[in-house]
């Protein structure tokens, strides 16, 4: 026998939720479609993979040109020279890594070790339901989510003793609140590149280039996996790193972590 009444009350509670929807509610993670992890065309460019499913390999396979890395603790007075030749030797080597053989390696290095978390992550990412950020790479889906009140102080680089930034950053202040005097802005034209957020402010220039959408964090909700990378604005200073950004419903500012995340 067909329950007429049950069948109603489910339309008309389909109903219900698809309006708050539209109206800019976001509905409980548990009422949304699960969403597979997918590259974007940044991701699958600068990680020089085809499909998520190739990150494990990829922690294995060899550089195109060892690194020179001086490295503590492998020799009874002084640093060892150690020449590394893939991901997994690399990563095993954090934090006893004090420098490059030679100075031209350094920069080289800290894109190569940006490179290996953003893989170690992609091996550990789930799908996810949605959450307050886009689904889709920045920057004309990301037009909405401007506002410094949004964004973390720690998007901007620290220098040297910039006590102010480093102060910001440890309490978890936003822009906003802590830069909200300065001339910063998130550069979203129609010249900036599909795929990266260019921030600038009058120290520096940040862009965070989309590679990865799926749950990094465990938290069942949408991030997306970025590299970062900043220079000082007329001056020789640059950094680059892997990071997750992250806006869970009802979180009002975006969250941004680096790699490798805390296990």
């Amino acid at each position: 026998m067909i329950q007429t009444p049950r069948l109603w009350r489910n339309i008309w509670l389909t109903a219900s939720l698809l309006g708050l929807s539209k109206m800019g509610w976001a509905l409980p993670a548990s009422t949304q479609a699960s969403l597979p992890p997918s590259l974007s065309q940044q991701g699958t460019e600068w990680l020089a993979l085809t499909q998520i499913s190739d990150a494990q390999a990829s922690l294995n396979a060899p550089f195109e040109a060892p690194i020179k890395l001086r490295v503590k603790g492998e020799k009874a007075h002084g640093d060892a020279e150690r020449d590394v030749s893939d991901c997994k030797t690399l990563l095993t080597l954090r934090g006893k890594i004090t420098n490059t053989v030679t100075i031209a390696d350094w920069g080289f290095l800290l894109g190569q070790q940006a490179s290996c978390d953003a893989l170690q992550a992609l091996i550990s990412v789930r799908p996810a339901s949605a959450s307050q950020l886009p689904t889709t790479p920045w920057p004309k889906a990301w037009r909405a989510l401007t506002h410094p009140a949004l964004w973390p102080a720690d998007v901007l680089p620290l220098m040297g003793d910039d006590a102010a930034r480093v102060s910001a950053a440890n309490t978890k202040q936003s822009l906003k609140q802590a830069h909200g005097s300065q001339p910063w802005r998130l550069d979203t034209s129609k010249h900036t590149p599909e795929g990266t957020l260019v921030l600038k402010d009058s120290v520096a220039t940040v862009h965070l280039q989309a590679l990865a959408r799926g749950d990094f964090n465990g938290d069942g909700q949408q991030d997306w996996l970025v590299l970062w990378s900043a220079h000082a604005s007329g001056g020789s200073w640059e950094g680059i790193r892997a990071a997750v950004l992250s806006r869970p419903i009802g979180q009002k500012m975006i969250t941004l972590t680096w790699l490798p995340l805390a296990p």
